[in-house]
Parts: C-alpha cells; structure tokens; sequence
C-alpha cells in the first residue's frame, strides 16, 4: 500500500511538471554528436556509453567494465568548494540526491554520490530493479563509505568508483568480476595486483584506499536490517539500495524561444559557480576563488593519473591549471587537472514581431502589439498582467535584466521555483512575487549572486523563474505595458556534459520534442582549437531539415586539438 502509493505521488508529480512546465517554446536534448553520450536521462546516457564504446552487443561483464570508466569521467570527487551539490531555500540547503543533477549538472560528488548514480542508471539501463545495488560499508573508526555492484551474466561483481577498482577472478579479458564478499579475500587483492586485465585505475589515490580494501572482509549482508541483526560488525559491506525504478529526475532538456543564444565553454574562466551557503554544505572544504577541481592532477600521487587511468586522455584537452596562493592542497596547486565549466543564456526577443509567445504562459492577459509597447492590455482602461516563464536545465548563478516599460504604475516582478533536491516529483515551492526597481520606465538589474541574501528574490541556485509585467488600467487611453526586454543568463555545468566534438568527421544531430514548434532557423556554432589557431564550424538548419523530429548533419574538423564553445541560436 506504501509502495503503491509512493508511485502514485510520483506519476502525480511527473504530470504536474509537465504541465507547468508547457509553453510554446521548442524544447529538447538540442545538439548531440554520435561520438560523445547525450545528457537526456540516465539511461540514454548508459546505452550511449556501451554503444561508443563497441560493448552494446558484447557480454554485461564488459558492459559494466564500460560503465564503471565513463561513470567516474562523469562523477568525480573535487577540491575547492562544495563536493556534493546542496540545492534548497537559502541556508537551508539539502544533500542532492537526483541522479540526472549529480551527473549532468554538477559532475561532483561523494562515494555515495556515484554509487547512488550507478544504482539508477544500470537498472534503468537494464530495465531489473534488482540489475544494481548500492552497497555500504561502515570503517572501524565509525566513518562509511558507499560503493555498488552489478549483476552481469548472471552474477554480481563489486565495483568502487571512488577508490577507483574492481577485482578480476583471472587475468583475461573476460574474467568474471568478484563480488563484495570475495573482495574482502585479501589473496585476491595481491593476485590483481600483478594482473595484466585488472581495473584501470587500479585505485585512483594509491596507499590508504588500497589499505581500506584490504580492510573489507569476506562477507556480505544483502540489506541494512540483516547487518544490524549482525551486530553492525565493521568493514562488512551490505546492500543499501536507494532506487525506485521510474523515479522522475530533473528534466535535462533546454528551452528556446525565438530570439535566444545558449552558449557553453569548456572552461571556468567566468568564474560562475553556484554557492550555498548552509553549513552542511560548507562543511568539508571551503569555497575557493577558481571554483572545484578534480581531486587527482597530472603530476600529484607520482602521476598515477596519466599512467593508469583510460579517462585521463579522455580529460586531457581540457585540463586546467590549479592556480597557486588560493588555498587549494600543496600538492594539487600548479598543476593540471579537470576544472569546471559554465555557459550563458542571452534572451532578446524581437516584440515586434510576437517572439514573447515562446515564453508567454496561457493565463497571461496582456497581448501582443506590432507597435511599441509591444506586450499591453487587450482593453487599456482595465490593464491586465502576463507571465513570462523561463527554464535553464543547468544550474542558474547570474544573471542580468534589461527592459523598458510605458505607462506610470506599469511594473516587472519575478518569483523562482525552488530547487528539487530529490526529482522533479516533488511539488512546486514557488517564492513571493517581488518587484524589481523600475525608475523613470527603465530597469536594469541583477538577478543572481548579488541579489543572494535570504531577503531577495534571486535565481542563484535555481533552475526556473518566471517574470510578471503588471499594467494598470487607465481611462485616457494612452499605451502602457513592455516595450523593451533583454537578459542574460549564466549557468554552471558539469564539464563532461557539453557535447563534444572530434578531429575527423562527427556526425551530429539536432533534437527537439516537437520540430512543429520551430518558426525559423537554428544555427549552431562549434569554435574549436587548432596548431594553427581557433577555427569555427557554423551549421544553419531549417525547420524542412527536420525528419522526426531530428535534424542530422556533418562536422568535419581537421587538426581539431579541443573545443573552445558550442552555440545554439534561434
């Protein structure tokens, strides 16, 4: 009855954000190449992996071995701020536990974090709620730690994406992967230790993780309950699993409205990080100026990295360098490692033309005008109001508003949607309406970080707001509503999560949900890095380009050394 209500609630929840979320706007993945694993869900995502990586038809054993590499490309432990995401009311910022945000968005996080990832998406993946298991493990010293394991042609094989290792029965390709309660056979450690075929890495930070391995002993409860029946005893590893299968994650897909620019850069050097500012969140390692990087650099812990780990060359284009004198570890400081990455939204509809239909919600009772103010009251003498809704899939840091109204009392008001820690089924929590400092029918303001104080409305650390332009209504006839409008958004995202592209050929495509909702064209624009300096790839499509809803096409990019940005415009 718990359970069957449970899903209830969520299938509830999933209905609800779908339909707040509805405006007119084309919506979808955007571009992808077949050569890199598109962000859209979990299990998009896994299939992608196995197919890049030639496994899709080849046994689950090198399927899971397939997984285990991508997923610690894309979930990493970091230094410099916060490791795992908190997202919630202002100073009350709760643990993140939606897979797609931990993945896609931050790229960050815990041994929990990964493991609870790998819960998700192997029995999506496998459509088995019962194809993973998030596994726990308590030390000695009370701490725990969190790792998973995967049934494979049959059986289950243990895996610790932090520490960064599997053990192997034999040394050959297609060994079977041992399971928790053989990897506390110490005999077993030794043995991959000298295998040709074992994990790579073979633990990422050498030394007290390879010391915790041997800690873990040969036994394994399958649930937490039968542990503590046991009497809790410590390094004994139980099954915890935490994934209901068809939760509904944070929905991953952009949207565009006409007169729209979304940009992304592989590098962090806007330096627009989101920050909490809960004392969870802060509790392990504090903010530091050049935001989060990788916890492992090329040259730290004898260069175990470069020698040993496949996704170091996977990373090693858009490596960035530790600056010293900011605080971060002796060790790590001056050298090169993964960093982070964020993107810009630049909104600036064209009125005359009806471009704020995209945005407009259906409620709204303001209409649009082909003569300025271009967005006014059906009937003057009554007045009316119209939201504007907006959506970025990644997390929201900064932004800035520019806009000019007619009319005395005409207004502009904006109210965020909190944050979802858990899933988009959890219920919308919409803030006050608060109105934003107009002066002499000109507005030009913040909307992020500086308006972050527990007192104001700001979108820092959220994902939707929405903008309310309010008339009053007159009896002497004269024009009052929006006659100017231009934002800029900026976003963080996970560095791995920006499709893309290679030297040679790299077949792209270009989704969305609904190619019916296009009105124009969409150019997108890769600026790349070349021996010979920066180059650009510019591809216009045509709503005729679209054939179910995809729009396919070529990059060919000779000499190509790393990507610089990727742009969609609209």
């Amino acid at each position: 009855m718990v359970l069957t209500l449970r899903i209830a609630l969520i299938l509830a929840g999933m209905a609800v954000a779908c339909m707040a979320a509805e405006v007119p706007a084309p919506v979808g993945p955007l571009v992808s190449n077949e050569r890199w694993p598109r962000t859209v869900d979990l299990k998009t995502w896994a299939q992608d992996v196995l197919r890049i990586e030639g496994v899709e038809n080849a046994s689950e054993t090198a399927q899971g071995k397939a997984f285990f590499t991508w997923l610690r490309l894309y979930c990493r432990m970091a230094v410099g701020g916060m490791i795992q995401a908190h997202e919630g009311p202002y100073g009350k910022e709760s643990y993140v536990v939606d897979a797609h945000k931990n993945l896609f968005v931050y790229g960050w996080g815990y041994c929990d974090t990964c493991s609870r990832i790998a819960d998700a998406a192997w029995d999506e993946l496998k459509g088995d709620p019962n194809a993973a298991e998030r596994v726990v493990i308590q030390h000695k010293e009370g701490g725990f730690h969190t790792m998973y394991r995967l049934r494979m042609d049959g059986n289950y094989g243990a895996f610790d994406p932090r520490y960064g290792y599997y053990l192997i029965e034999n040394d050959s390709p297609d060994a079977r992967i041992l399971d928790w309660a053989e990897v506390g056979v110490d005999e077993n450690i030794r043995k991959n230790e000298g295998f040709r075929h074992r994990s790579k890495p073979f633990f990422e930070i050498r030394g007290k993780e390879l010391d915790r391995a041997y800690e873990v002993e040969p036994a394994y409860f399958p649930n937490q309950d039968s542990w503590t029946k046991a009497g809790k005893p410590a390094e004994h590893a139980f099954g915890d699993s935490q994934y209901q299968m068809g939760t509904a994650f944070h929905d991953m897909n952009f949207r565009l409205p006409r007169g729209t620019t979304i940009t992304r850069y592989w590098d962090n050097s806007a330096r627009k990080f989101y920050r909490p500012i809960s004392e969870r969140a802060n509790r392990e390692l504090p903010f530091l100026p050049s935001g989060r990087f990788y916890r492992v650099t090329e040259d730290s812990h004898e260069g175990s990295w470069v020698k040993t780990d496949p996704n170091y060359l996977r990373a090693k284009p858009y490596l960035q360098r530790i600056p010293k004198g900011e605080g971060y570890d002796a060790e790590l400081e001056g050298s090169l490692t993964i960093g982070q990455a964020w993107g810009e939204i630049v909104y600036e509809p064209d009125l005359r033309n009806g471009f704020l239909s995209d945005v407009l919600l259906p409620e709204s009772t303001l209409v649009e005008s082909k003569t300025a103010p271009y967005l006014r009251p059906r009937d003057a003498a009554k007045g009316g109001s119209a939201i504007l809704d907006f959506y970025s899939p990644y997390v929201l840091v900064d932004g800035q508003l520019d806009a000019s109204v007619a009319g005395e009392g005409t207004t502009i008001e904006i109210r965020t949607l909190a944050p979802k820690h858990q899933g988009s089924h959890q219920p919308d929590v919409w803030s006050e309406w608060q109105e934003l400092p107009v002066a002499s029918g000109k507005l030009t303001t913040e909307l992020g970080r500086p308006r972050f104080n527990g007192k104001d409305v700001s979108i820092h650390g959220v994902y939707r707001f929405q903008l309310r332009v309010n008339v009053k209504g007159n009896q002497n006839g004269s024009a009052a509503g929006l006659s100017a409008l231009r934002m800029k958004l900026q976003f963080e995202n996970a560095i791995m999560s920006i499709p893309q592209i290679f030297e040679g050929k790299n077949p792209m495509k270009f989704a969305v949900k609904d190619a019916g909702r296009l009105k124009g064209p969409v150019t997108v624009t890769y600026r790349y890095q070349t021996a010979a300096g920066e180059r650009s790839h510019e591809k216009q499509l045509r709503p005729g380009n679209f054939k179910n809803n995809v729009a396919s096409y070529t990059i060919n990019a000779p000499g190509l050394i790393r990507c610089n940005s990727v742009s969609v415009r609209y």
